[in-house]
């Protein structure tokens, strides 16, 4: 799987960054770590397939970004990997989810909202989250198979 220039770039994350006020992101404690930093970083840590991927102040994701890039670089699969994120930003975690898709991270990626350091379960709650939503698609799909059969 090749990346693409859309893989290269966190517009939302930069996006993000210039529409908060200075007193906004030093309240919360916020930075933007920039594209260099990232693909540096990605390039230390050993990611594999079916590994998980955890970053607890995940942002807009530009960790992920350019850990999948480096995945892609070494002929991996993004797709198979486990990603998982928290952050305290509701509006940055749902970039990170847009960017999830456009990034091409494959089918498991798990969200949270929360503070990693003072409420370390907020991922399990998201976890829980995630599960009853595929229980109510499969629930979903099953009645609609059922209604199918019985108009045939």
């Amino acid at each position: 799987m090749m990346a693409t220039a859309r893989d290269h770039v966190d517009l939302l994350g930069q996006i993000l960054t210039e529409m908060r006020p200075e007193s906004a992101k030093r309240d919360r404690g916020q930075m933007y770590t920039p594209p260099d930093v990232t693909n540096l970083m990605a390039g230390f840590i050993p990611i594999d397939d079916h590994a998980r991927m955890h970053d607890p102040a995940v942002g807009t994701g530009g960790l992920f970004r350019a850990a999948a890039n480096v995945m892609r670089d070494g002929g991996r699969n993004p797709e198979t990997v486990l990603w998982t994120g928290v952050d305290i930003d509701q509006l940055a975690i749902a970039c990170c989810a847009v960017n999830a898709v456009l990034w091409r991270l494959g089918p498991t990626v798990v969200l949270a909202v929360g503070d990693s350091l003072s409420d370390p379960e907020c991922l399990d709650r998201a976890w829980g989250m995630r599960q009853e939503c595929l229980d109510i698609a499969r629930y979903g799909s099953a009645v609609a198979e059922t209604l199918a059969f019985f108009r045939q």
